[in-house]
């Protein structure tokens, strides 16, 4: 009786209202369906067939044309294959390695033609998409290279991080690059770590996060998408899962306290995350039958756990998440890969990146592409991939697309004149002083024995480079010191490549230029790199028995500082990149330079005091029977670092 009280009365409130607004009873029909209003994303979605959406969840490569004489053409202008295979697909985006750039000029000519062709067959434009970290990775091989990470954090300034990224992004824009597979927000906690090092800003989370925030922030400046990576961490590996398979053993509250939390403070303003191809085990432990019998546990990339139970759960995320490249030898050698690709989308994952290996004839390659999306629409059509599944992803994809202006992209009017403007922009004077400056920012001084720096005006140095191409980098700075008048004259710096050299020929050299000073300059990438430090320590050794100060200059991973400690100065710059040309600004294009080593050595002349202070943690290096290994021992602190 209550009930059908309460449904009268609400009948008659509700009558009452629409006659008061003009309406009468005859105006309602119960089977009457709201209208649902749909968005720009889902209006397109609707209109989407099932194979258009499987390739708008693709990012290809187009890295090769050619295979001759046993190695591959990297392809810088679309040929008639290409043109016709992305004519027919509905690709949601494109990415650019270096190989596919050689000028200002030719990337511009490449964008614009693949996204002519692609426009042909589909009216949902392209992502195009570079790995432009700045540092050690970057793809404009003629832009600013730009310090790099670790460098960037050694400034301590969040300000100088969105400055540099914001460059970075400009240089991007200005070429036709809307998407960037950065900032790394790696937790760099493992010096051991092959591949991740120096593209991390720091060992500890909270500066991570901090500077990355700074350079996501950046990247919006110029409205450049921007990635970070590699979902849930990269940091505490010592394999490279672009030639393995990682594993770390770590659990889901240990991770919480280190490598999760970048992406836990950033989920929230990330355009994409990109994930990691790397086992954990004690968050996952799904075994998996190799194709040669044995047994592996699913990385990160296929882990429903991780990325749809940890990212999407419980950290909230729901912007695009994209795979790191499936063609890497921790997918490839490890999962077969039709079934990788249909578990890494049912884990919970948007874009698969670059979804066949790659490093195949062109043709080779497009066919394993067209197979790829068959097999993906067969999945989704017998109910391996769930349709929802698949929508979900698109329609984020659509609003990343949207966010950003490009689905209301247009084609290009004139392209001698957006050449002309990006000529103007990338590799800009501006941008090189910009980036020198910077560089010297990060220069940390962590020694400096009864103030051997800096160096006067008219001391000589002798300084020991471990490849040919610092040697320019040395001449450049010699040049600009001169220019600067910090030195009298270029001439009295002096540069010897040790690369081969013995202990003798480095005494020899001490002896034979009778150098004020003595600079060894390091560049260790990983443990491995450590072979040339007897040399240096016998040549610190024999100057000292004439009285030279003795400086190390750790460009690279400053992890190798301790193998000196006899030296009487110690500085690190983050970044041992050298110079390929010395670069002429008469409005010709210049091939990019490592800045670091550059700033480290005007710093070295310069009574202003140096600034940098290390972002990481520098272990005591050990002899062992198998070469080197790092101790548990600190040798620097994270935050040291002192002015003159």
């Amino acid at each position: 009786m209550r009930n059908t009280l309460k449904t009268n009365i609400l009948t008659v409130l509700a009558l009452s209202m629409l006659t008061a607004a003009g309406c009468t009873a005859r105006d309602i029909t119960p089977a009457e369906e709201p209208e649902v209003i749909l968005s720009r994303e889902e209006e397109i979605l609707e209109g989407m067939s099932l194979t258009e959406k499987i390739e708008q969840m693709m990012v290809i490569s187009l890295r090769y044309s050619g295979y001759d004489d046993e190695s591959y053409t990297p392809l810088t202008e679309l040929n008639g294959v290409a043109i016709e295979h992305l004519k027919t697909h509905h690709y949601g985006g494109v990415i650019l390695f270096g190989g596919n750039i050689r000028s200002c000029d030719q990337t511009i000519r490449l964008i614009d033609e693949i996204k002519t062709a692609h426009r042909e067959g589909s009216s949902i434009p392209l992502l195009i998409a570079a790995d432009q970290e700045g540092g050690d990775v970057r793809r404009l091989t003629y832009g600013v290279y730009h310090c790099g990470n670790m460098a960037l954090a050694a400034s301590g300034s969040p300000e100088t991080v969105r400055e540099s990224a914001a460059v970075i992004a400009e240089e991007l824009k200005a070429v036709g690059i809307n998407t960037n597979f950065a900032p790394v927000v790696d937790v760099n906690s493992n010096p051991r770590n092959p591949i991740i090092g120096v593209r991390s800003f720091s060992d500890d989370p909270g500066t991570v996060s901090t500077m990355a925030d700074a350079y996501i922030k950046g990247m919006q400046d110029e409205n450049i998408i921007s990635c970070i990576k590699h979902f849930p961490g990269h940091g505490d590996t010592d394999i490279d899962s672009h030639t393995g398979l990682p594993r770390v053993d770590a659990s889901y509250d240990e991770l919480k306290t280190t490598h999760l939390l970048p992406f836990a403070e950033l989920s929230g303003d990330a355009d994409m995350i990109m994930s990691a191809h790397i086992e954990f085990p004690m968050i996952d432990d799904t075994e998996y039958t190799t194709p040669d019998g044995s047994t592996v546990y699913l990385p990160a990339t296929l882990s429903e756990k991780i990325i749809t139970g940890i990212l999407r759960n419980d950290l909230g995320y729901d912007g695009v998440v994209c795979t790191d490249a499936m063609g890497m030898d921790a997918i490839q050698e490890y999962y077969d890969h039709d079934e990788a690709l249909v578990m890494a989308i049912n884990a919970g994952v948007d874009i698969l990146l670059i979804p066949v290996y790659e490093d195949k004839a062109q043709s080779e390659y497009l066919n394993d592409l067209d197979h790829a999306v068959n097999m993906l629409v067969t999945k989704a059509e017998d109910g391996t991939i769930p349709m929802e599944r698949i929508d979900e992803s698109v329609l984020r994809i659509l609003k990343l697309k949207n966010r950003h202006g490009i689905l209301d992209e247009k084609p290009a009017e004139d392209i001698d004149a957006w050449i002309a403007s990006a000529r103007q922009t990338v590799g800009s004077r501006e941008h090189h002083e910009q980036e020198i400056r910077v560089s010297e920012q990060a220069v940390t001084l962590l020694k400096n024995d009864n103030s051997v720096l800096p160096l006067g005006a008219d001391q000589t140095a002798l300084v020991f480079v471990p490849y040919e191409s610092m040697i320019n980098s040395v001449l450049y700075t010699a040049s600009y010191l001169e220019e600067e008048g910090l030195i009298g004259s270029a001439d009295q710096i002096n540069i010897v490549c040790y690369s081969y050299l013995s202990d003798y020929d480095i005494m020899f050299a001490i002896d034979e230029f009778e150098p004020d000073a003595v600079i060894y300059i390091t560049s260790v990438y990983s443990i491995y790199d450590l072979y040339d430090s007897e040399i240096i320590r016998q040549g610190i050794s024999h100057g000292h028995e004439y009285g030279i100060p003795q400086i190390v200059l750790s460009a690279n991973l400053p992890y190798d500082l301790s193998l000196y400690d006899e030296a009487d100065a110690h500085l690190a710059c983050y970044l041992g990149s050298g110079m390929v040309e010395i670069p002429v600004f008469d409005g010709r294009e210049n091939i990019g330079y490592g800045p670091n080593v550059i700033a480290a050595l005007s710093v070295m002349y310069n009574d202003a005091a140096p600034r940098g202070r290390l972002p990481v943690q520098v272990p005591l290096v050990e002899a062992n029977e198998d070469g080197y290994d790092y101790a548990d021992e600190i040798y620097y602190h994270r935050n040291e670092g002192s002015g003159y």
